[in-house]
């Protein structure tokens, strides 16, 4: 593929200035394209460890934001590596967990997934707030949106 094909295909577009070469990006807006969320579970909340989930919520979000659907998938067993396989297969773009192990987490983002880690609280606050556009890694989510952790 040609620089410039490959250039087209992720919304870029090649300049030059003075013998300098110049990417201008332009990204694809949020609101247009479908995001692919998978949420590790420990009953209602989100697992405390990524590799020891043993199941996930898959969420796939439309243009409207009450455009959704869930879907819960309980795993044979519990592994990280399958874990992420399925995260790639799917084509999961964000993931939302508790815990995650260094390495696993450094395999997700050069895979270019979104991984919000060491979030604490009920599975669907913590996609509400990323729905939002509020969710950051390492926040404490509670029943009482007053005590929440930032």
């Amino acid at each position: 593929m040609h620089l410039h094909c490959l250039l087209k295909t992720v919304n870029c577009e090649l300049t030059t200035d003075n013998g300098y070469v110049f990417f201008n990006h332009t990204p694809t807006p949020v609101s247009d394209m479908p995001n692919k969320i998978l949420i590790p579970l420990y009953g209602r909340e989100v697992a405390p460890r990524f590799d020891l989930a043993a199941e996930a919520v898959f969420v796939t979000l439309g243009t409207d934001p009450h455009d959704r659907q869930e879907k819960l998938v309980v795993l044979p067993r519990v592994s990280a590596e399958k874990l992420c396989h399925m995260i790639l297969t799917e084509g999961i773009d964000t993931v939302i967990c508790g815990g995650i192990e260094e390495e696993y987490y450094q395999y997700l983002t050069w895979k270019r997934i979104t991984v919000y880690d060491s979030v604490i609280g009920p599975w669907e606050k913590a996609l509400e707030r990323l729905i939002g556009g509020g969710l950051r890694s390492g926040d404490i989510i509670t029943a009482n949106p007053e005590a929440d952790v930032e």
